[in-house]
């Protein structure tokens, strides 16, 4: 091959490496020269840079590179890296010392980036996937001039996309690998679905040659097919195939050549006389299909390609052999829609390894372009549409863990439902809400999920309510997110409304509106729990589709039961005036406030309908045994003995049905496993402590580590993140790869016990890419959370007791040690990831659950390059102070981000070292307000704190009245004046009564108080005139919510507010609040939910509210009612 073509790819260039800096290092780098000249110097090598770009994780550059002549050290296809490692550069040419991570390699495996646009106009992602034996950068370089169309005319007719190919082993000649079609292409979804999965999320366009085509396919299969990924097929937007053989190509010249070697049978997959694999492909594709909005267009050969023929020579083949049609026009397109598959193909004066390969100012390759640009510009475009906009706000990776990991029963054991009663009456009838009730354990999740995603739900609700379409949304907490988004209110608000979304696509104009609070819709979502609360509301009462909503697992979510009731109700309360029927169906615990509160709607008792459910579930377990057993009538009896006692509780009858087969297996006689069915305790916790006393002294230490590690990991745990964690927990030593292939808990330690109560426990892994680990029911959380559960497994260290949340500082401290550069730049398989996520959540929960404080552990770590990695990721809320302001204050130190986070003890040490409190103009007390961490704002207080204006300002958004008393002491004694951040003064009640936040109870308590102060509540001095003007201007702009709104204008004229105090306007004369009102509601009126605004008017009307022209205000409720 000539050298001057062949490319070659280098990774881990540092960021901060220019193209020049990397010509220069490669002309000179030792490694990379012809040889030694007769004077002993190197011969100097030119190199030509075709490609440098950010990779696709974001921590290094990639670059392409051909040389003049091979270098030295450089071997051609030996699949070898070479690291440079050398800062030897020739005299005069001093380079700074090279990273250690620098490879050159021509393999190409995996993803290399060709081309990365700028953030803010990277609109989508491309991926190149190459074919049977071909290389994933030369196998798309034309042969005639060299010319690479993916650098150059693909950047120019896909602007704004990120190029990317993949490569991937598959050599016909001398091939060492067993891989499979579905072996490679799950290699190859890995990382697609990473890339679909990174932030921030684009649209991906996928174009694939040959083999690579039904890779593509079947990593498409595999997603869809994924407990954990199905949802990232709706970013897929299109695909554009290169001669893919759908059914099978000519592989006659190709069977020699591999001989029997291990990959005939990858081969043969591909054979079109028999292609009995893709004709099952072809049908599983066609659900990807039905599943996802693909834009898909194929290409097909029309030339005879060369076959390949062995040179006698040399032994090798070489493609000079009888020319053939390699792959018909039939089976190229056989993927596409029978009735589309010409409109949707073209062909190509190409052979078949041609079909990819353009000179420049190719003909043929304006065929391809003009499709490129097609499917590229509807994919890009449909990314800034209003709904994804909105579907993007919302969106949160944990929204189907908890649903995905629910066994799907198909086995009709929960048939019974569709016979049920009170059931049945509440599907036929209009009422709204329906409880199912049942003890731990007793299926209630499992019987949720098959009446969501049964066929018959559907049926019914069509029989009995034909008049409208039906939409079917869910949502089920979970409890292993604890106080994360999975287990809370706007988690359950963020999930309903994107598939409400996803559903009525033509509310998303009116939600957008709610969310962006009137202002531009160019700018990006900030939901506010507010906003979320209108806009569920907003949503279901004025749709014109009925709902039939699912939401599981009440008594699961983190916070108070009475918040999830009033939400319920309220929406109960509001499908009268509903357009369409409304049906929510909830599920939990009979804890004592859901029976209450619920005591008048239809319900059931799941454990009452179970005894046939558990009976069938056993029997099927004991098939096999009751088939080849000489004892069946023994056989009998402990299943009839495991379904009596159950009790109703799936959950125990699975436990003890394992346990009695395992004893079965291991010869065990049926007295004994009749006497320990006798005496297992029938509640699931004493299950659990009695599997837990089984283990053997020598195994407490791991099993304490690790169920303390993933009973109190607040995000999901990969397989290599926790086997990581428990090494370095334990003193081992961390293997990578050693787990790869291990899909189960149990497979990280070789204790067999500890294996069985992982599985007895429920503790599997899911999704089939990630094999992450978390304990899947609530019953082994609450049972660990006891003190004498881990106690008994207790790690000592210097004789004390290790707490969980200390353990997973210490770890987390240690990855960093190990890895400080790296380790926020890990995938999201390995602890790094975690780490990044978690370190600041366990260093609060360990600060709140002993009196040590993290200052010891933390503050050495905390250097400002690990700050930086740390920034967008702190945990806790946003700060929320306005840009100007927040850029005039320093940056984040390791005191500011602590304070962000609710470090107390953390900060009260750093402070005793010396640290300034108010270092960078304020930004420590303004990352406690913003973090809404008031236990730090109280603590700096002690302090002698630096208090200005805004930090005034956003206290009385976001803290309590005590603590805004405290900081008000300190900077005035006389009347408060405070200026905002466009310089206007303002008075504390015109701050508070402007607030977008929720009018509850504090802002209430703040008001009184500065009433109480003498503050004149119609001081006519605001930017917008008193108080109430700055409440209307708020509330009728898209401000907080309705609720909010009423509230605080009712609370306001209650307390003396003038209804008709008269601000001089600029342009507008002497304004009144409903002349105000009126102004401010016309001007948003786009983007603010109609019935909300005309209630807010009626309102103030009928307080007696005037007008300079009141035919106008009747006018616009008018408008507004229609």
């Amino acid at each position: 091959m000539d050298p001057q073509r062949h490319t070659w790819r280098i990774q881990g260039i540092p960021l901060d490496f220019s193209r020049e800096h990397l010509t220069d290092i490669l002309q000179d780098h030792p490694d990379l020269q012809l040889g030694n000249t007769t004077d002993g110097d190197n011969v100097a090598n030119s190199a030509e840079i075709l490609t440098v770009s950010r990779d696709h994780g974001g921590r290094h550059q990639v670059a392409t590179v051909r040389f003049c002549h091979h270098p030295k050290k450089l071997t051609v296809g030996n699949g070898k890296r070479l690291r440079l490692t050398t800062s030897d550069f020739r005299a005069g040419r001093a380079r700074p010392s090279l990273p250690a991570g620098i490879t050159i390699d021509d393999h190409f495996h995996g993803i290399t980036v060709l081309f990365s646009p700028v953030s803010e106009k990277h609109r989508a992602d491309i991926l190149v996937v190459p074919g049977l034996g071909s290389h994933p950068f030369g196998s798309f370089v034309s042969k005639e001039d060299g010319h690479m169309w993916l650098c150059s005319e693909l950047v120019r007719d896909a602007p704004g996309a990120r190029i990317m190919t993949y490569g991937y082993g598959s050599a016909l000649q001398a091939s060492q690998s067993v891989a499979r079609l579905g072996d490679l292409a799950r290699s190859l979804q890995i990382p697609m679905c990473d890339l679909l999965r990174s932030e921030p999320r684009k649209p991906l366009i996928l174009i694939a040659h040959s083999l690579g085509g039904l890779l593509v396919k079947e990593a498409l299969i595999q997603t869809l097919e994924s407990q954990s990924d199905s949802d990232l097929l709706e970013r897929v937007k299109g695909c554009i195939f290169f001669g893919v053989p759908n059914d099978g190509m000519d592989i006659t010249s190709l069977v020699p050549m591999v001989k029997d070697g291990p990959n005939r049978l990858l081969l043969q997959s591909l054979e079109n006389m028999n292609p009995e694999i893709l004709r099952i492909q072809k049908k599983r594709f066609s659900k990807v299909l039905d599943y996802a909005n693909l834009d898909l267009f194929c290409f097909f050969e029309t030339e005879l390609s060369p076959t390949a023929a062995k040179d006698p020579g040399t032994g090798r083949y070489k493609m000079n052999g009888t020319r053939r049609l390699l792959l018909t026009q039939a089976s190229a397109t056989s993927c596409l829609p029978a009735e589309m598959s010409m409109e949707l193909s073209a062909p190509l004066a190409r052979t078949h390894s041609d079909l990819v390969k353009f000179a420049l100012y190719d003909d043929e390759y304006d065929k391809v372009s003009s499709h490129i640009k097609r499917i590229y510009t509807s994919s890009a475009k449909e990314n800034h549409t209003n709904r994804e906009k909105i579907m993007d706000s919302l969106y949160f990776q944990e929204m189907s863990y908890r649903k995905r990991q629910i066994y799907q029963d198909d086995s009709g054991s929960l048939e019974w439902i569709w016979k049920e009663g009170s059931f049945l009456s509440w599907l036929k009838s209009l009422q709204c809400l329906f409880w199912i009730s049942g003890k731990p354990g007793s299926g209630k999740s499992t019987l949720m999920k098959y009446i969501r995603n049964s066929s018959k739900l559907k049926s019914y609700l069509d029989t009995n309510h034909s008049t409208l379409a039906w939409v079917v949304i869910d949502f089920f907490f979970d409890f292993r997110s604890e106080d994360r988004i999975a287990n809370s209110f706007e988690g359950l608000l963020r999930s309903l409304l994107l598939q409400l979304i996803h559903e009525m696509p033509e509310k998303s104009d009116a939600v957008l509106g709610i969310a962006l609070d009137g202002f531009d819709p160019k700018q990006e979502v900030e939901w506010t729990r507010p906003a979320l609360l209108q806009a569920v509301k907003a949503v279901i009462l004025t749709a014109d589709t009925n709902m039939c909503i699912f939401v599981d697992g009440l008594d699961e979510y983190g916070g108070s039961y009475l918040e999830l009731i009033e939400f319920f109700r309220g929406i109960e309360s509001g499908t009268g005036k509903a357009r369409a029927i409304v049906k929510i169906c909830l599920a939990s615990r009979p804890e004592a406030l859901f029976i209450e509160s619920f005591k008048e709607i239809g319900s059931i008792c799941v454990q009452r309908y179970n005894v046939s459910s558990i009976r069938q579930y056993v029997a099927e377990k004991f098939r096999v045994v009751l088939q080849y057993h000489s004892e069946a009538e023994d056989v009998w009896r402990l299943i009839n003995h495991i379904v009596e006692n159950a009790e109703g509780v799936f959950l125990w009858a699975q436990f003890a049905t394992q346990i009695t087969i395992e004893g079965i297996a291991d010869g065990e006689n049926f007295s004994n496993l009749q006497k320990f069915l006798l005496d297992l305790p029938s509640d699931l916790e004493a299950v659990y402590d009695r599997m837990l006393h089984r283990l053997k002294p020598r195994q407490f230490q791991e099993a304490y580590v690790i169920l303390s590690l993933v009973s109190h990991a607040p995000f999901w745990l990969t397989l290599e993140a926790l086997h990581a964690a428990v090494c370095l927990a334990t003193g081992r030593q961390v293997s990578t790869g050693m787990l790869s292939a291990n899909p189960e808990i149990h497979d990280l330690t070789s204790t067999k016990s500890l294996s069985d109560f992982g599985k007895r426990t429920r503790s599997y892994t899911c999704g089939p890419m990630f094999k992450q680990v978390r304990l899947i029911h609530r019953t082994v959380k609450a049972f660990l959370d006891r003190p004498q559960a881990l106690a008994f497994l207790t790690v000592r260290k210097e004789e004390a007791l290790i707490d969980p949340e200390w353990l997973w500082l210490e770890i987390c401290a240690a990855e960093i040690r190990q890895h400080p550069s790296d380790f926020a730049h890990a995938d999201s398989r390995q602890l790094g990831s975690y780490v990044r996520q978690a370190l600041f959540h366990h260093a609060r929960k360990a600060e709140e659950t002993t009196p040590e404080s993290s200052f010891t552990i933390l503050d050495p770590l905390l250097t400002p390059e690990v700050l930086q990695l740390f920034r967008p990721k702190v945990e806790g809320k946003v700060v929320t102070a306005r840009n100007d302001i927040a850029s005039k204050r320093g940056s984040d130190t390791s005191l500011s981000v602590a304070a962000k986070a609710g470090l107390v003890k953390f900060c009260r040490d750093k402070i005793k070292a010396g640290v300034d409190p108010n270092e960078n103009g304020g930004r420590v007390l303004e990352a406690a307000i913003g973090g809404l961490r008031e236990d730090v704002v109280n603590m700096l207080l002690e302090h002698d704190l630096v208090i200005d204006d805004w930090h005034i300002i956003d206290a009385l958004e976001r803290m309590s009245l005590s603590t805004v008393q405290a900081m008000l002491k300190r900077v005035t004694k006389g009347p408060i004046k405070l200026t905002n951040h466009v310089g206007q003064s303002i008075k504390p009640l015109y701050a508070v009564a402007s607030t977008p936040l929720p009018w509850d109870g504090r802002a209430e308590h703040l008001f009184r108080y500065f009433l109480r102060l003498g503050e004149d509540i119609n001081d006519l001095s605001g930017p917008e005139g008193t108080a109430l003007h700055g409440a209307i201007l708020s509330g009728f702009a898209g401000y907080g919510d309705a609720e909010t709104l009423i509230r605080r204008l009712d609370f306001m004229l209650r307390h003396g507010a003038d209804i008709n105090a008269q601000k001089p306007g600029m342009c507008h004369g002497l304004i009144r609040p409903l002349d105000l009102a009126v102004r401010t509601s016309l001007e948003h009126i786009g983007y603010w939910r109609a019935c909300y605004v005309r209630k807010g008017l009626e309102l103030l009307i009928a307080r007696g509210a005037e007008s300079i022209n009141m035919d106008n205000v009747k006018e616009t409720i008018e408008a507004l009612e229609r």
